[in-house]
């Protein structure tokens, strides 16, 4: 009895998987907010092309377009009875870091993305050092012109267009920023205590 209990069950599900497949079809799938990424890219991760099964776009679907590193954020929303629209926010680039002799770009989170445009500083660390403050650094003097923003275990050392910024910590930077914007074309230091000028 337990057997045929569990053969009629087995018979309904794919029954209803199948139905669902041919009855629901994707009709028309919408992508917003794309700059970098193909839409196509965006349908095979979502499963959304025309006559894919609408009822199989689910949360757990989605996994492989969140985990892509371009994707900051996703949204996707299915209208009944066929129609599905996915919302992208896609990570900018800002920064390029110097690993392993060569360059790879960062977005403001520190995500490594493949195919981006060179753009915004260079990042050099010795060793393992904290990536982020190096962004942040760059983020606090994007209005300065900043080229080159290296980490050292002693600080921050960043080269402008005219000129050079070492600092102790982010912190620092910004609250001393006003000191790099009067004291330009010149060797800057920012202590937690103060601002040195060479």
């Amino acid at each position: 009895m337990g057997i045929i209990r569990f053969l009629v069950i087995m018979l309904i599900t794919v029954t209803l998987l199948v139905v669902s497949w041919f009855i629901l079809p994707v009709r028309q799938t919408q992508v917003a907010g794309l700059k970098h990424l193909k839409e196509s890219d965006i349908l095979n991760l979502v499963h959304g092309h025309p006559g894919d099964p609408w009822l199989w776009i689910t949360r757990y679907r989605l996994k492989g377009l969140e985990k892509h590193p371009w994707v900051l954020s996703a949204k996707v929303t299915k209208v009944f009875p066929s129609d599905v629209k996915v919302s992208i926010v896609e990570r900018v680039p800002v920064a390029r870091l110097l690993k392993n002799s060569h360059e790879v770009v960062l977005s403001a989170d520190g995500v490594e993305l493949p195919g981006a445009p060179r753009v915004g500083p260079l990042i050099k660390a010795e060793g393992k050092l904290n990536i982020q403050q190096a962004l942040e650094a760059a983020f606090v003097l994007r209005r300065e012109g900043v080229q080159v923003v290296e980490l050292t275990p002693a600080g921050i050392r960043m080269k402008l267009k005219d000129s050079t910024v070492w600092a102790d910590s982010v912190d620092s930077l910004r609250k001393y920023m006003s000191s790099v914007k009067m004291k330009r074309g010149k060797n800057i230091h920012i202590y937690p205590w103060g601002v040195s000028v060479q």
